[in-house]
């Protein structure tokens, strides 16, 4: 008799790109110096080593847009390393971060644990946020997206955040 032995991802949505988790449309924010950001945000939690949770979102040609992870470092969660992917399409890694550089108030690098990218969209479409945890950390953290006004479409659901997008709307791409 055959057996067969299920994928991690397919008991645990949000895995890989069919069951891509929406991020709530939090709307715009303006910033201090009145530059107006359209804003998405999604609470999750990588609960087991390897996991990894995914977001999808339609995105602009040429839109800039800047995705980070806020786990235990800045107050979003309690995930100690989270990392970022970004996924065109198909699945195929974009960008990857890990630990966000800067430079501090003394001019000197300081490194932060939670990842932060800056990213242009080079084609219409959707993309997708991939977040896991570095080496075996689990925790809860709180996945941030911003960018131009009117180059990131949220998908439009009647559930919490962390509800599986619908396969229709995964691969409804624009025509162009």
């Amino acid at each position: 008799m055959l057996s067969f032995t299920p994928f991690p991802w397919a008991q645990d949505p949000g895995s890989d790109p069919g069951t891509a988790r929406a991020i709530e449309d939090t709307g715009s924010v303006t910033l201090a110096d009145g530059t107006p950001l359209g804003y998405g945000i999604a609470d999750s939690l990588i609960d087991a080593p390897g996991d990894s949770d995914w977001f999808a979102l339609d995105l602009a040609a040429g839109g800039n847009y800047v995705f980070e992870v806020l786990g235990a470092s800045n107050g979003g969660g309690d995930l100690a390393d989270p990392v970022l992917t970004v996924y065109d399409t198909y699945g195929n890694a974009l960008a990857q971060n890990d630990d966000f550089l800067s430079m501090g108030p003394d001019g000197l690098p300081k490194v932060d644990l939670d990842p932060l990218l800056d990213f242009t969209a080079s084609a219409s479409g959707t993309y997708y946020l991939g977040v896991s945890a570095y080496g075996d950390a689990t925790g809860s953290y709180t996945a941030v997206v911003t960018g131009d006004p009117g180059t990131i479409t949220l998908p439009v659901y009647n559930g919490p955040p962390d509800d599986p997008v619908g396969a229709a709307w995964l691969f409804d791409l624009p025509s162009g």
